[in-house]
């Protein structure tokens, strides 16, 4: 009778094990857990993600966003390069308008041979020393006008100047009320930058003395 009682508690024993130990239909042997992805499995499925491809409307999408930077980037380019033009041609301007003061200095007795409007057809080049070639001694007056001459080729070189055709690079003489006052030059260059119709105007004015400025 004992025995029998042994080996009964030995089957539901057996019996309890095997129900704790069961495993689920395809899985092998073993427990019945909750396993983590591993990092190998996680990169595996991102890139059957990815395999998958765009869809035509993700793509369509990209694609205006794209056009959109490339047409505001043009327009950058476009604003800085027309920026860049206008400074380049202040920056002419000012040398230009400088130049012709330090040939007034440097001839102060010229006075008003400097003046454009005193040439109906226009001033002319003499060769007037140390500029000219070959090289020859002038009088303050024909220096002034070989001056004025030459600083208005430069000008033309250099800007796409606007004005009344002969005195397009403009200088205005304006002689001294008095002794005792000093006389006026006024020189002045008009010109069009690249893209706009607005003529730009520039000017700057030279008060001289006795000589002296």
């Amino acid at each position: 009778m004992r025995m029998k009682r042994q080996r009964g508690s030995r089957i539901a024993f057996a019996s309890a094990a095997r129900a704790r130990n069961r495993t689920a239909p395809g899985m092998g042997a073993g427990p019945v857990r909750n396993v983590a992805p591993t990092p190998m499995v996680s990169a595996l499925r991102t890139i059957a993600a990815f395999e998958r491809g765009f869809s035509m409307v993700e793509a369509l999408v990209a694609l205006v966003i794209v056009a959109v930077g490339l047409l505001g980037i043009g327009q950058l380019t476009v604003t800085a390069l027309r920026e860049s033009s206008a400074a380049l041609g202040r920056t002419k301007a000012i040398y230009l308008i400088s130049d012709m003061m330090e040939r007034i200095r440097a001839n102060p007795d010229g006075e008003d041979a400097y003046d454009c409007a005193t040439y109906s057809g226009g001033p002319t080049e003499h060769g007037c020393a140390p500029s000219g070639a070959p090289a020859r001694p002038c009088g303050a007056r024909e220096l002034a006008e070989d001056d004025l001459a030459r600083w208005q080729t430069l000008a033309h070189d250099a800007l796409q100047l606007v004005g009344p055709g002969i005195c397009d690079a403009n200088v205005t003489y304006l002689a001294a009320a008095s002794d005792s006052e000093p006389a006026t030059y006024r020189v002045e260059l008009s010109w069009t930058e690249r893209g706009s119709e607005t003529p730009v105007t520039l000017a700057g004015e030279l008060v001289i003395a006795g000589g002296r400025s």
